[in-house]
Protein backbone atom coordinates (compact mmCIF):
# COMPACT_ATOMS: atom_id res chain seq x y z
CA UNK A 1 0.00 0.00 0.00
CA UNK A 2 1.16 3.45 -1.19
CA UNK A 3 2.29 6.00 1.74
CA UNK A 4 -0.78 7.99 0.63
CA UNK A 5 -3.24 5.57 0.67
CA UNK A 6 -2.58 4.32 4.17
CA UNK A 7 -2.64 7.85 5.17
CA UNK A 8 -6.15 8.29 3.74
CA UNK A 9 -6.92 4.69 5.08
CA UNK A 10 -5.72 6.01 8.72
CA UNK A 11 -7.50 9.17 8.33
CA UNK A 12 -10.81 7.43 7.49
CA UNK A 13 -10.89 5.54 10.34
CA UNK A 14 -10.20 8.24 12.72
CA UNK A 15 -13.07 9.80 11.08
CA UNK A 16 -15.27 6.57 11.99
CA UNK A 17 -14.00 6.56 15.63
CA UNK A 18 -14.84 10.41 16.14
CA UNK A 19 -18.38 9.99 14.33
CA UNK A 20 -18.64 6.93 16.96
CA UNK A 21 -16.98 8.10 20.00
CA UNK A 22 -19.49 11.46 19.58
CA UNK A 23 -22.63 8.86 19.65
CA UNK A 24 -21.91 7.33 22.36
CA UNK A 25 -21.04 10.30 24.08
CA UNK A 26 -24.15 11.32 24.05
CA UNK A 27 -26.08 8.24 24.34
CA UNK A 28 -24.84 7.98 27.89
CA UNK A 29 -25.09 11.47 29.13
CA UNK A 30 -28.21 11.28 28.33
CA UNK A 31 -29.02 8.49 29.31
CA UNK A 32 -31.08 8.39 32.91
CA UNK A 33 -30.31 7.32 36.40
CA UNK A 34 -27.67 5.50 35.18
CA UNK A 35 -24.89 4.39 38.09
CA UNK A 36 -21.66 7.06 38.01
CA UNK A 37 -19.47 4.09 36.67
CA UNK A 38 -21.64 3.84 33.68
CA UNK A 39 -21.96 7.70 33.09
CA UNK A 40 -18.22 7.91 33.64
CA UNK A 41 -17.92 6.12 29.87
CA UNK A 42 -19.29 9.66 28.42
CA UNK A 43 -16.29 11.19 30.21
CA UNK A 44 -13.19 8.19 28.66
CA UNK A 45 -14.84 8.21 25.30
CA UNK A 46 -14.65 12.81 25.05
CA UNK A 47 -11.25 12.32 25.88
CA UNK A 48 -10.32 9.56 23.37
CA UNK A 49 -12.66 11.28 20.85
CA UNK A 50 -10.52 14.36 21.58
CA UNK A 51 -7.06 12.20 21.03
CA UNK A 52 -8.77 11.31 17.61
CA UNK A 53 -9.45 14.63 16.65
CA UNK A 54 -5.64 15.77 17.27
CA UNK A 55 -4.57 12.84 15.70
CA UNK A 56 -6.64 13.49 12.64
CA UNK A 57 -5.10 16.89 12.57
CA UNK A 58 -1.71 15.69 12.69
CA UNK A 59 -2.28 13.09 10.08
CA UNK A 60 -3.80 15.57 7.28
CA UNK A 61 -1.24 18.33 8.13
CA UNK A 62 1.15 18.63 5.38
CA UNK A 63 3.69 19.90 7.17
CA UNK A 64 4.28 15.95 9.04
CA UNK A 65 5.11 15.44 5.78
CA UNK A 66 5.49 10.83 5.77
CA UNK A 67 3.45 10.73 8.78
CA UNK A 68 3.23 6.98 8.02
CA UNK A 69 6.89 6.68 8.96
CA UNK A 70 6.15 8.69 12.10
CA UNK A 71 3.52 6.72 13.37
CA UNK A 72 4.40 3.89 16.02
CA UNK A 73 4.68 0.27 15.44
CA UNK A 74 1.02 -1.52 16.01
CA UNK A 75 -0.66 2.08 15.55
CA UNK A 76 -2.81 0.94 12.66
CA UNK A 77 -3.92 -2.64 13.62
CA UNK A 78 -4.40 -0.84 17.00
CA UNK A 79 -6.64 2.28 15.84
CA UNK A 80 -8.78 -1.08 13.77
CA UNK A 81 -8.96 -2.58 17.00
CA UNK A 82 -10.46 0.38 18.85
CA UNK A 83 -12.52 0.91 15.59
CA UNK A 84 -13.94 -2.32 15.04
CA UNK A 85 -14.78 -1.98 19.67
CA UNK A 86 -16.59 1.67 19.29
CA UNK A 87 -18.30 -0.13 16.27
CA UNK A 88 -20.03 -2.91 17.82
CA UNK A 89 -21.23 -1.21 21.05
CA UNK A 90 -22.45 1.62 18.96
CA UNK A 91 -24.32 -0.76 16.65
CA UNK A 92 -25.86 -2.27 19.66
CA UNK A 93 -26.69 0.88 21.36
CA UNK A 94 -28.42 1.94 18.36
CA UNK A 95 -30.24 -1.13 18.15
CA UNK A 96 -31.58 -0.55 22.31
CA UNK A 97 -31.85 3.21 21.41
CA UNK A 98 -34.44 2.62 18.04
CA UNK A 99 -35.98 -0.57 20.32
CA UNK A 100 -36.68 2.53 22.93
CA UNK A 101 -37.47 5.09 20.91
CA UNK A 102 -39.83 3.44 18.92
CA UNK A 103 -41.66 2.11 22.35
CA UNK A 104 -41.82 5.97 23.25
CA UNK A 105 -39.96 5.31 26.52
CA UNK A 106 -37.42 7.12 28.37
CA UNK A 107 -33.97 5.49 27.99
CA UNK A 108 -33.21 4.54 31.45
CA UNK A 109 -30.83 2.84 32.65
CA UNK A 110 -33.47 0.31 34.75
CA UNK A 111 -34.81 -0.72 30.64
CA UNK A 112 -31.12 -0.19 28.65
CA UNK A 113 -28.79 -2.23 31.41
CA UNK A 114 -30.59 -5.57 30.57
CA UNK A 115 -29.12 -5.28 27.08
CA UNK A 116 -25.62 -4.56 28.79
CA UNK A 117 -25.00 -6.87 31.09
CA UNK A 118 -24.49 -10.05 28.92
CA UNK A 119 -20.89 -11.27 29.54
CA UNK A 120 -20.05 -7.77 31.48
CA UNK A 121 -20.20 -6.00 28.33
CA UNK A 122 -19.82 -2.94 29.42
CA UNK A 123 -17.33 -3.26 32.18
CA UNK A 124 -15.19 -4.85 29.68
CA UNK A 125 -16.05 -1.97 26.90
CA UNK A 126 -15.11 0.67 29.72
CA UNK A 127 -11.51 -0.95 30.35
CA UNK A 128 -11.00 -1.37 27.07
CA UNK A 129 -11.85 2.30 25.96
CA UNK A 130 -9.35 3.44 29.41
CA UNK A 131 -6.36 0.99 27.76
CA UNK A 132 -7.11 2.61 24.41
CA UNK A 133 -7.47 6.40 25.20
CA UNK A 134 -3.76 5.59 27.58
CA UNK A 135 -2.33 4.03 24.35
CA UNK A 136 -3.67 6.88 21.76
CA UNK A 137 -2.22 9.35 24.06
CA UNK A 138 1.23 8.23 24.20
CA UNK A 139 0.90 7.53 20.39
CA UNK A 140 0.08 11.35 19.80
CA UNK A 141 2.97 12.62 21.97
CA UNK A 142 5.06 10.39 19.77
CA UNK A 143 4.10 11.83 16.83
CA UNK A 144 4.28 15.44 17.99
CA UNK A 145 8.09 14.40 19.25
Amino acid sequence: MDPLSATANIVAVLVVSIQSCSFLVKFFRDLADAPPEVRHNAIWLGILHSTFGELRSLVVDPRFGDVQAQLPVGFASRLADCQAGLGEMEARIRRIDRDLRGGRMLQTWTKVKYSLTSEQLLAKFSGRIQLYQSAFTVDLITIQL
